[in-house]
């Protein structure tokens, strides 16, 4: 948190810096409204700055706002960034949170062919397959999922206080 406080010191100016700081709030330090400020500065200032509009996607879908449009702007903005994947699985986690478990599975699919290891993509993969009934394709992206983290347990995805985290 202290090294956040140095930068927006150093510079509430810069969209980067702004949403750097905006992310590491939400994610790391878990305030989210926060952070969802400092990432609607970031693309105020830079309507063009595709981590301020794919990190401020996953902030709203933290917070239960809409966030697909955040994730298609990214994407129109930077449709060959290697970073694509994130925002490709911010609109799989955006459906599947609002019950499209097709159109999740869809949206995860391509999201791990751009980076097959990707994390939010996997859980989002895991998810919608199973609440879509394709269990054999769930326990795949589950098997796929261990590989990249095997001592992985629902029970540990509890933060310090016991509630469930947004690890998206």
């Amino acid at each position: 948190e202290r090294l956040v406080r140095r930068a927006l010191e150093l510079d509430r100016n810069d969209p980067t810096v702004l949403a750097h700081a905006g992310w590491v709030l939400n994610i790391v330090l878990g305030r989210i409204e926060e952070g969802a400020n400092l990432l609607d500065r970031a693309v105020e200032l830079d309507p063009n700055h595709f981590l301020g509009w794919t990190w401020g996607g996953w902030t709203s879908l933290f917070l239960g706002r809409k966030a697909i449009e955040y994730f298609e702007r990214a994407m129109r903005l930077s449709p060959m960034d290697p970073r694509i994947s994130a925002s490709q699985s911010g609109i799989a986690a955006a459906n599947f949170v609002i019950g499209r478990y097709e159109e999740a599975s869809s949206w995860a699919a391509k999201a791990l062919r751009e980076q097959p290891n990707f994390p939010p993509a996997l859980r989002v993969s895991m998810l919608s397959h199973a609440l879509a009934g394709r269990i054999d394709d769930a326990r795949q992206a589950c098997a796929a999922y261990l590989h990249y983290d095997p001592a992985a347990r629902i029970s540990s995805i509890r933060n310090k206080n016991g509630e469930w985290m947004q690890e998206w």
